[in-house]
């Protein structure tokens, strides 16, 4: 019997999960969240935590937004390393206006160490 390339996959997928070979432990799943924003006049900072941990994500790359300011970001990643990766701001009132200061915002936040670079180990809750 000819079995085209997609059905000897999915056999093959059939066969391994039914003898264990596929089987993932939830415990090795996590996730990571790549793209959230936080403005602390919408969400305090404080409620930030629990709400990652109540979602399950074990880290979350983090980006100011409104009034927020890159250092209190920093403060909060340096308060749950590896849980929180702060991002670059990227946008804003220069990027808006197409202005100059776009550039400079960046190299200062970058010569400020405001950006941290993912830690290879993820978060645990225990």
């Amino acid at each position: 019997m000819f079995l085209s390339g997609v059905k000897k996959v999915l056999l093959i997928v059939f066969i391994f999960t039914h003898i264990g070979w596929f089987k993932a432990n939830a415990d090795e799943l996590y996730f990571i969240d790549a793209h959230s924003q936080v403005d602390h006049n919408v969400v305090p900072l404080n409620k930030i935590i629990p709400l990652i941990d109540r979602a399950g994500v074990h880290q979350t790359i983090l980006s100011a937004r409104g009034n927020l300011k890159g250092k209190t970001l920093l403060k909060l990643s340096n308060e749950n390393p590896g849980q929180v990766m702060p991002a670059i701001r990227t946008k804003g009132k220069p990027y808006d206006k197409g202005s100059r200061k776009y550039y400079e915002m960046l190299k200062k936040q970058i010569a400020t160490k405001q950006l941290s670079l993912p830690n290879p180990g993820c978060h645990n809750n225990a």
